[in-house]
């Protein structure tokens, strides 16, 4: 085991600011400086959620019953009462990281479950559900920071892929559709989000993104397309181009379909292009 020791609370705080992998941390109730050890039960239990979960056992030289019960409603997961003894302190200090380690391992799955339920095996982009599910909760994050943004939405559609499926088969076309995602994907910034809807049709949701830069950027990826060659193909995608102004009563949903009736405006003009629609109703 590698352990860090320090006299003060104050000093074990800082180490905890800049490093995260702890598995555990033992503290005595009294100790040197301002802060005592429940107070740095408090300070852990306060951070952020990945490091709250940090396993804590407390040495005490009390064994009251008031005590232990001060300590576990504090925080702490587990303590000995001094004088130590050895195998008791090493039996405690082995359960509790062994239990947060099987935490852990828990917590791994549960989030590669949810990243699986949220993502196309194929191409490695959101799925729609995905997709959903981070808009919402990015304008949820907004609405309480009070934040006003116009976002860009691009619906992206392959062009003549049916007819690529049918002369080079359906193995090429998901090796296409594949390099397609990595494409979309290398493209995003750090907040923007990629999802494959369906068969050869993509969205991207670009937050904080004016019309101005919401056309350059598709320009930018239509030419990042036609120069990709996936398998050795020529493609070309179509790209509709909208934007979700603040405060206005657009949906996701239609915000969709403005973004579907731009892509086929960009179909009918004669492919690889841009077309952009702001209202539903535009011609």
């Amino acid at each position: 085991l590698a352990v860090d020791h320090f006299t003060h609370a104050e000093d074990a705080i800082d180490r905890l600011g800049q490093q995260h992998d702890y598995d555990l941390l033992i503290t005595d109730v009294l100790l040197k400086g301002r802060l005592s050890g429940l107070d740095l039960i408090a300070h852990v239990r306060n951070l952020p959620e990945s490091q709250a979960r940090l396993p804590i056992l407390t040495v005490t030289g009390f064994d009251e019953a008031a005590r232990r019960i001060e300590l576990l409603r504090a925080g702490t997961n587990d303590y000995v009462v001094k004088p130590v003894l050895p195998d008791e302190l090493a039996v405690r200090v082995n359960n509790l990281i062994s239990n947060k380690h099987l935490l852990d391992q828990v917590i791994r799955q549960q989030t590669r479950l949810r990243e699986m339920a949220m993502t196309d095996q194929l191409t490695g982009c959101l799925n729609r559900r995905g997709l959903r599910d981070l808009i919402a909760r990015q304008l949820a994050n907004r609405r309480r920071k009070a934040q006003s943004c116009v976002d860009a939405l691009l619906m992206l559609d392959l062009d003549l892929f049916k007819k690529l499926n049918d002369n080079h088969g359906h193995d090429a076309g998901d090796r296409v559709l594949a390099a397609v995602g990595t494409c979309l994907r290398k493209f995003l910034r750090e907040d923007d989000m990629v999802c494959r809807m369906g068969g050869e049709e993509f969205v991207l949701y670009l937050p904080d993104c004016q019309k101005r830069q919401a056309r350059s950027a598709a320009d930018r990826l239509r030419r990042a397309i036609e120069r990709l060659h996936p398998d050795g193909l020529a493609i070309t995608a179509s790209i509709g181009v909208t934007t979700i102004e603040p405060n206005k009563p657009e949906d996701l949903d239609q915000a969709l379909l403005i973004a579907d009736r731009a892509l086929y405006r960009a179909k009918r003009r004669g492919r690889n292009r841009v077309a952009m629609q702001h209202r539903l109703n535009s011609a």
